[in-house]
Parts: C-alpha cells; structure tokens; sequence
C-alpha cells in the first residue's frame, strides 16, 4: 500500500500548494463546466502549464513474481511561442515499485527521464503537432531503466467534437549513446485519446497505450475504460480526477494483464496570454 499512499499524498500536497493562494475556491469549484472546459483540460494539445500526478498500479505482474508492482509518474507540461506556433514541453520520470525474487519483497527507485517539444497547428476544428523526443538514463538502479540515452518523434492529433475528444499521440525512441553493456532500446508507444462528455464536469476516458519494443519484438495492446470528474480551482486553473482500468487484449511476451491507471491534473490557462501576446 505504500506506493498507493503516496500517490494520494502527492496529489494532496499539490492540491493544498495550489489552493492555499486562492480566494474564492469554493464558489469556483461550484462554477458551471461548459463541454470546451472539458476538453481543454483534457486535450494533450491545449497550451496551458500542467502538472500530472499518474500513477499504474498493476495487480500481479505476471512471469515469476505473482505479485503486484506500481508505477508513479511525475509529469509536467510547459508551452512556449515561436512566432506564432504554440510549443508543448513535457518531460515524464516514474518512480517504480517492483517485486524482488530472493527475498519476496519489493524495492523502490527513479525510472529513466523522458522530455519531448512538440509544435503545435492549429486547422479549422483539428490540431496536430510534432516534434523531438530525448531520453536520459536517470535511472537509481539498473532494472529502473535502459541505461541509454535515446532520441526520436513525438507527435500528436486531437479533434475536439461537441461529444468530447478523439485523437492520439505517438512517441518513437532509439538509443544512440550510453552504457555499452546494456542492450540497445528502439521503441513505439501509440496512445489513443477518447473523451466522452457528461454532466457536471464527468467524463468517459479511453486512453490505454499500445507499446512495441522493436529490438526483440515484445509488444502489447490494452484497453481501457475510465471515469473522470473536473472542477475549476479559479478562473484559469483546473483540476480533474480520474481512474480506468486496463486490459490488455493481445501481447507477445510476459506481461500483466490488468493494470489501474489513476491521476490527478492541474492545468493553467495560458488562455489570456495567447490572445494577448501581441500587445
């Protein structure tokens, strides 16, 4: 339980850090969400500072451990202009809870950082957006990480629709320097985006993501089905809050077959400084 108290501890200590300054929470909170609320919260594309608490809680891990295994994910998303096209960055390290063999315990450590700038255009009712992704070997211990460095392609395409969200995002990795002794990492993650829009700021997510490991072909495909809840902190930040369990429906090689997918989102809206950064 140790990796589930502190996801719910980080994501306390955040929301206290950011509700602590502002006047008028309660009447914000109590603020009607509109389905464009909804979707900028939830739209991967959207210029606004976030900062993501996730966490993968996998109930049995599967091959010779039998046991449960967790992973936290710091993530934050930072945008910036050039020219006129909005860029996305966002950087993602994990902090890893796995099941150790010898003595039936488990042991905790840093996972690998992973940062990506995406540029971001904007078509009449679409986005989509590309750009470089880097990998670092951050990792506390060897079995948290490759041990390489790694570079590639972000990219993503979302449609916000008057139901919600639809699109994806894609990330392609190779390794190109680091501890010669480890293997050498080529990968391909695809994540769907499926939002569908309730009342009073709930929702429906589909977000599992497919991941191919193209060195020595293991791959997996999971889906999901989650519930998530909105509230406004004030006018420009919003929290949502969210669980989907996970699937996985097809796979080659080992690999859990349910995992619960958690987190909680702030984002601020960098909404006034767009329209206004000519002036």
């Amino acid at each position: 339980m140790r990796f589930v108290n502190l996801t719910i501890a980080a994501a306390l200590s955040v929301q206290c850090a950011l509700s602590f300054p502002i006047a008028g929470f309660a009447q914000d909170a109590k603020k009607p969400i509109s389905n464009d609320d909804l979707n900028d919260t939830n739209n991967p594309l959207n210029p606004a500072i976030t900062l993501n608490l996730h966490n993968f809680y996998i109930p049995d891990l599967g091959g010779p451990f039998e046991r449960d295994a967790n992973a936290f994910f710091l993530r934050g998303l930072f945008p910036f202009l050039i020219g006129d096209t909005p860029n996305l960055v966002r950087f993602s390290i994990p902090f890893i809870t796995e099941p150790t063999l010898l003595d039936h315990g488990h042991t905790t450590g840093w996972g690998d950082l992973v940062v990506f700038d995406i540029a971001v255009f904007e078509q009449e009712g679409w986005a989509w957006g590309l750009g470089p992704v880097l990998g670092a070997p951050t990792a506390s211990e060897d079995r948290f990480g490759n041990g390489k460095w790694t570079a590639g392609l972000a990219g993503g395409l979302v449609v916000p629709t008057d139901w919600g969200l639809a699109g994806g995002l894609a990330t392609y990795q190779k390794s190109f320097a680091g501890d010669d002794d480890r293997k050498d990492v080529e990968t391909l993650e695809f994540q769907p985006i499926i939002f569908y829009n309730l009342d009073q700021g709930f929702y429906l997510q589909s977000t599992a993501s497919t991941f191919v490991n193209l060195e020595n072909d293991i791959w997996s495909v999971p889906v999901g089905l989650g519930l998530g809840k909105m509230w406004h902190l004030n006018e420009d930040i919003k929290m949502n809050a969210f669980i989907e369990p996970q699937y996985t429906v097809a796979s080659s090689g080992s690999g859990p077959d349910w995992r619960i997918f958690a987190g909680v989102n702030f984002s601020y809206s960098l909404e006034k400084f767009i329209k206004n950064r000519g002036k």
